[in-house]
């Protein structure tokens, strides 16, 4: 059994992640959703710990593996 498919991002972890998949910054992601960008930065840290991983590239590995499935 695939562990990132039984993963469920909330929907803010969602759409930080998509935009970590298009290649965004914290810094912007926080700007685009009127936040700070140590909360963009904590939901970054929640969505590796969801999806098993360590770094922003294994977490876009992750997440266009799991989009894909």
């Amino acid at each position: 059994m695939n562990p990132i498919r039984t993963v469920m991002l909330s929907p803010r972890e969602e759409e930080v992640m998509t935009w970590i998949d298009l290649g965004k910054t914290s810094l912007w992601i926080a700007k685009r959703l009127n936040t700070s960008e140590s909360t963009i930065k904590t939901y970054a840290q929640r969505i590796y710990t969801k999806l098993g991983v360590h770094t922003k590239v294994e977490a876009i590995i992750a997440w266009r593996n799991r989009r894909s499935e």
